[in-house]
């Protein structure tokens, strides 16, 4: 899965994609991050301030997806478009696109706001701690309409160039919550398949039966300093971006 090829920035018409989310997290939590977070939120809602003035607490915004692993995300701030979406927890900060809104000149600023105003507010802390490691995490949702009565094994093979051989797996029909994994320069990389029904907005019917895959990128541990985070989330974008690009070739044309 080593893909190092540089992706120039195209704007896929029908693109599969749902969100990006990038992802700044500390290795650990302390007593200081629960007890100062609500004033570090604070100060971050502030500093986003004019474009992003919009706050919500997660359970309540109904944006982005559901993701229970990023690291108990509280807050979320937007502006009148709604994304970029920006997050906030108690060592966790995201910015989110949504698959309608994404491209990757944008998203980079995002990127690099977030980055910029966690350490102008300083968020995590680390002016009292430099030596503190975090780690960043890419992250994009793919969904594709596939009927029920396909099995995602042959829809690996037919439209994504992934066919999953092992003796083990003689007999298994389907091949639903599919988990591979291989470890790159940037760092752990995992993809992920998985049946799912998605709600649709203002058409019929109103959810739509697919599979969702998941390419996640998780970095080595590295400082809370601009240039890294720069350079790691282009390095990302790429090796991500290539992975789509190599694995969508028989049905690529259709997102153009």
């Amino acid at each position: 899965m080593n893909q190092s090829n540089s992706i120039s920035p195209i704007k896929l018409k029908n693109a599969p994609l749902l969100e990006t989310i990038f992802e700044i997290r500390a290795e650990s939590l302390t007593a200081l991050d629960l007890g100062d977070y609500a004033f570090k939120a604070a100060e971050f809602h502030q500093a986003m301030k004019p474009a992003y003035a919009e706050r919500a607490n997660k359970p309540e915004a109904g944006l982005g997806l559901n993701i229970q692993h990023v690291h108990g995300v509280q807050h979320q701030f937007f502006g009148e478009n709604r994304y970029p979406l920006f997050q906030t927890g108690p060592i966790v900060a995201t910015t989110n696109s949504d698959g309608e809104s994404y491209y990757w000149p944008d998203f980079e600023k995002s990127i690099r706001l977030l980055t910029a105003k966690i350490i102008e507010v300083d968020f995590f802390h680390t002016q009292a701690n430099s030596e503190r490691k975090f780690n960043l995490v890419w992250q994009y949702h793919n969904f594709f309409a596939i009927n029920d009565s396909e099995s995602i094994s042959n829809f690996l093979k037919d439209s994504l160039s992934l066919e999953v051989r092992s003796p083990s797996l003689d007999g298994v029909g389907d091949l639903n919550g599919l988990e591979l994994s291989s470890t790159t320069e940037l760092g752990s990389l995992q993809l992920s398949f998985q049946r799912t029904i998605l709600p649709t907005e203002n058409t019929e019917p109103a959810s739509s039966a697919g599979m969702l895959w998941r390419t996640t990128l998780f970095s080595h541990s590295l400082y809370l300093q601009p240039d890294p985070i720069l350079a790691w989330a282009n390095s990302a974008h790429d090796l991500c971006g290539g992975l789509f690009r190599t694995m969508t070739q028989p049905i690529y044309h259709q997102f153009t």
